[in-house]
Order: structure tokens, then C-alpha cells, then sequence
């Protein structure tokens, strides 16, 4: 019997603001959605159900195309998911089936789909309708199923949900993130880091079907360093973000202590791959080279980092949930370090392009840790992990992506944007 597992995810939603504040018929031509996927092979058949189980915002039992393209845009910058372009012409809020059907982005697969949906005969597409087709609750999709909820407005409902689901792992990858934005509003990042968290935390340790609480961690929380570190290096933070997430860490040990609540810890390298936002530096890069921005590279691009591919780390994430001791904490790194600058430059000659013609130098962020290297022997040995994916691979797998995708992502937002 497959394990039941629940995934908390911190994702971006792209533009929102624009979202919100424009009437709906304006979104129409413009706004691209896309599906929630499992994984690369199952991604357009598993994304039916994650991009319509939780968009009835309004309570009425259909999806507005507000909602859906609210919807399809959580998430936009870090899953593949199948893309659809819709558009609500009788400008009344609804997608129609006959709407939905004609439009010329919509795949043969889906318009198979949605077209039989319809049960009621009235020409939208009800919730239920969607869930109870046969298409959705085949063996593929059985189970997978993507709520989009705020950790600091509805934590009583997501505790709700996992405790009618019942799953045997929670992941917990939500984190309010970015380094150098924590400076500007660091109350914001220990509300979401810290007390959302802890509140998340005192609601799971009173499940009693929980196996394994998977918390993924930072290596921010060591500050910078010399020399390889592994999991026992003290805490130094430099930052509010990693101050936050170091407090969480050292709130989880007293749970354990008093509760013995099932958790364990991942801090790993520079996470990448095909789908990641586009403000962290590989897909920045390239995504400016393509464009013709220039790419400013903070304080010289010095600073000592390792790079580790998305699949190597969904392998490391399931192998701690399944395998890892309550209380232990594993490192995920490549071997291979380099500057972030000898990064960039690889990057360009991959895409042949002359580094000085794609790159200035600007001012340092505060706070920015010069180094962490992190020994990942212990994962190496106690769990069999290895690393599998080169960063030659890595890369040039994403340049694919942004090529296959470009004229979608010059629409996207390129910077971090903020949302309290």
C-alpha cells in the first residue's frame, strides 16, 4: 500500500496585485494558467484535480474564471503542469464548456475531459461534476489533490484537511524566504517562519496516525562559514530570514523533547531546475540573456555556493520521510562548489554569449553569507543518497525550459514580489 503524503509548499503568486485590481474580461486575452503536476510523466493527468479542488472561492459550486486563473497562477513558477489560455467572452465571470471547448489552446485531451463534465446540462463546470468524472478518479490521480491556502490566515482549516486525510508523512517546504528582503519587513518573515509554523506544529503533534513530519530547513541558519560543515555546526544566522527559520528549528527540538513529535530536518544546497521563479539566479540568467537585460551579479558574484537539482532533492526528501530517525538532521549537497560568478559565466558559454556583454556588477546585499559548504556524508551513508543530475545537465535542461516557454515568460514577473 502506497504511503499517504501531505506536501506544504510556500509558493508565488505571480502578479496577483494585477490580478485583483483589473475588472475579469480584462485578464482574458492575456493571463496564462498552469495545472498542478505530479511529475513530468503524469503531469497533465494529475493537474486536473489539483487545479479544481480548491477554487470555489465564492461558495457557488462553480469556477469563476477569476478563480481559475487566480488558481492556475499559484504555483506558476515552480510546477510543469499542462497551460491553457481561457477566456470568459460573455464577460460574466463563468467559463462556459462551449467558451472553454472552442478555444484554440485548449488540448484535445482536456476539451475530452471538461466536455463530459457537465452533468447538469447547464454549461458550467460545477466542482463536484469535475471531481466525480471517471477521467479524475483513475489510479493516476487517485489521492492527489492541491488546496491553496495561507499558513498564517488558514491554518485551522489546513490542520482540518490533514486531519480528514489522515496522511502518513507531512513535507513542510512553506517558508517565507528571501534573504535580503527579511531586512524590510522582518516581522512578516517571523510571522510566517515562526508563529504560523508553531501553531502548524501544535496542531500536528496531537494526530496520532502522523509517521514522519519532514521539516525543510537552511543552511542560512549557520551563517557564513569556512570549510565543510555538517549538521551539528552551531547556529550563527546573519539575516532575519535565517533567524526565523533557526527559531523554528529550535522550537521542533523542544516538541520533540517534550512530545516526542516524528520530526526530521533537511538543509540543502542551492535548490534549481526547470519551473523554479524566475528571480533565483540560474533561471535569471537565462532567462536575461534571452530577453537582452543585463544581469547585475551583487557584489562581484563571489560568494562560495553549491547548486543541486530539483529530482536529486525530491529523492533526498522522500528518502528522510521514509527512512530518517525522529530528531535527525541531513545535509543535501553536491561535491562540486563555485562561485556564483563562475556560475553565470558557465551559463554563458553554454548559451554562447560574452559574459562582460550580459553582466554588471552592483552592490553586495546585507547580509550575505560569503560561503556555506555542507558535508552530505551522513545522507550519503545512512540513507544511500547520491546526487544524480550534473549541473551541465541541470542547466541546460532549464535552458530548455525557458526556450520551449519564452514568450510566456517575458510576461511573468522577473522580480520577488512581496505579499505580507
Amino acid at each position: 500500500m502506497l504511503p499517504r503524503v501531505i506536501t506544504l509548499l510556500l509558493v508565488v503568486l505571480m502578479n496577483s496585485a494585477l490580478l485583483s485590481q483589473q475588472p475579469v474580461h480584462q485578464l482574458a486575452p492575456q493571463k496564462i494558467l498552469r495545472l498542478l503536476g505530479a511529475d513530468g510523466k503524469t503531469a497533465r493527468d494529475a493537474s486536473y484535480v489539483g487545479a479544481f479542488r480548491f477554487l470555489d472561492q465564492n461558495r457557488d459550486n462553480y469556477l469563476s474564471w477569476q478563480e481559475y486563473v487566480v488558481n492556475g497562477r499559484y504555483g506558476t513558477a515552480i510546477i510543469r503542469g499542462a497551460i491553457f489560455r481561457v477566456t470568459d467572452k460573455d464577460l460574466n465571470g463563468f467559463v462556459t464548456l462551449e467558451e472553454y471547448r472552442k478555444n484554440r489552446h485548449v488540448t484535445d485531451e482536456a476539451k475530452e475531459l471538461l466536455g463530459l463534465a457537465d452533468a447538469n446540462k447547464d454549461g458550467y463546470l460545477s466542482r463536484a461534476e469535475f471531481l466525480e468524472h471517471p477521467r479524475i478518479k483513475n489510479e493516476k490521480t487517485a489521492g492527489q489533490v492541491f488546496d491553496m491556502l495561507d499558513l498564517n490566515k488558514d491554518g485551522p482549516e489546513l490542520l482540518s484537511i490533514i486531519g480528514d486525510f489522515k496522511p502518513d508523512y507531512v513535507i513542510n517546504f512553506a517558508a517565507q524566504s528571501m534573504v535580503a528582503e527579511s531586512w524590510e519587513n522582518p516581522d512578516h518573515w517571523y510571522q510566517t517562519n515562526v508563529v504560523a509554523n508553531v501553531k502548524l506544529h501544535e496542531g500536528l503533534r496531537k494526530f496520532d496516525f502522523l509517521k514522519k513530519y519532514v521539516h525543510i530547513t537552511t543552511p542560512e541558519v549557520y551563517g557564513s562559514t569556512e570549510g565543510k560543515i555538517d549538521e551539528t555546526a552551531p547556529y550563527n544566522p546573519s539575516t532575519p530570514y535565517a533567524a526565523s527559520r533557526a527559531a523554528c528549528d529550535m522550537h521542533l527540538q523542544t516538541f520533540i523533547r517534550q512530545h516526542k513529535f516524528p520530526v526530521a530536518f533537511t538543509r540543502a544546497a542551492n535548490v534549481y531546475g526547470p519551473g523554479q521563479q524566475l528571480y533565483r539566479i540560474i533561471p535569471r540568467t537565462i532567462l536575461y540573456i534571452r530577453i537582452g537585460n543585463k544581469l547585475q551579479l551583487h557584489g562581484g558574484g563571489l560568494s562560495l555556493r553549491s547548486f543541486i537539482h530539483g529530482r536529486d532533492i525530491a529523492d533526498a526528501t522522500l528518502r528522510v520521510a521514509r527512512q530518517a530517525p525522529i530528531g535527525e538532521c541531513y545535509h543535501f549537497s553536491t561535491n562540486r562548489w563555485l562561485s556564483i560568478r563562475e556560475l553565470v559565466e558557465m551559463i554563458c558559454e553554454k548559451m554562447d554569449v560574452d559574459f562582460n556583454d550580459c553582466v554588471e556588477v552592483g552592490p553586495d546585499r546585507p547580509g550575505k553569507d560569503a560561503a556555506y559548504i555542507l558535508d552530505s556524508t551522513k545522507a550519503r551513508e545512512s540513507l544511500d543518497w547520491e546526487d544524480k543530475v550534473t549541473l551541465e545537465e541541470g542547466v541546460a535542461e532549464t535552458i530548455r525550459w525557458i526556450d520551449d516557454n519564452l514568450a510566456e515568460l517575458r510576461e511573468t514577473p522577473l522580480s520577488y514580489i512581496h505579499k505580507p
